[in-house]
């Protein structure tokens, strides 16, 4: 559950620094894919177009995959001390 609210804090952060603010990003999908809009305006005012916008999905892709593998460590470190203080609390069991 922290891991899918940390991919998705980091989504909404990336995103918003480039002008598409979460509220705004709902609904957004078909005017985002479609050829027809070369102009799909952000929350700035500022115009993209259609051959820029593919481009910005894909640089939130590594920072995302980072985030899981941090977390999956995390969990790692913290299961193993727990195995190794619960040995140490209760020896042969």
């Amino acid at each position: 559950m922290i891991q899918a609210s940390a991919g998705f804090f980091t989504y909404f952060v990336i995103m918003a620094e480039n002008g598409f603010m979460p509220l705004n990003l709902l609904g957004l999908r078909a005017e985002w894919d479609s050829n027809a809009v070369n102009d799909l305006q952000d929350y700035y005012g500022q115009q993209w177009v259609c051959n820029i916008l593919p481009m910005l999905r894909p640089s939130v892709h590594p920072l995302l995959r980072s985030i899981d593998t941090l977390s999956t460590k995390v969990a790692g470190v913290y299961l193993d001390f727990l195995s190794r203080a619960r040995s140490v609390v209760m020896p042969g069991k």
